[in-house]
């Protein structure tokens, strides 16, 4: 016989296969390709984009190309963050995290801070990290 809630976990282990391929495809596309260059970033080319640098407009290209957004810094932030999460959840045994909530959350979180660090600023792709790897370390070692 059957628990009740059978079909909730197909339904989040398909989801969370649908996640996984969406950004497996997108992770195939990661070649850098020329950016079209904008009136209104003129005054910017040439430069380095720094670590507090904003685009002024969303017209604008992007910052950072791929390989420039995933830096050591992202890295390093993020295999700290999806390790403590991984810690976490296999020290309490699903008591107060689980994986059917933090994961989508985690790609999510890792997502957008991809996206910032990109288009925005990499100084929003810092504190997403930071705040849940003392989140999930606190969590771990109650």
């Amino acid at each position: 016989m059957r628990p009740a809630n059978w079909h909730n976990r197909i339904d989040m282990k398909l989801s969370l296969l649908l996640v996984l391929l969406l950004t497996s495809g997108a992770w195939a596309q990661l070649p850098d390709a020329p950016q079209p260059q904008h009136e209104t970033w003129k005054e910017f080319s040439g430069k380095q984009a720094t670590f507090f640098t904003f685009r002024k407009s969303y017209q604008d290209p992007p910052l950072r190309t791929n390989r420039q957004a995933f830096s050591k810094k992202f890295i390093i932030l993020h295999a700290m963050l999806w390790t403590s999460l991984i810690v976490d959840v296999k020290h309490t045994h699903g008591a107060r995290e689980t994986w059917d909530s933090e994961v989508p959350a985690m790609l999510g979180v890792t997502g957008m801070d991809y996206v910032m660090t990109r288009y925005f600023t990499e100084a929003y792709s810092v504190e997403g990290p930071a705040w849940g790897t003392t989140h999930y370390i606190r969590d771990a070692l109650k």
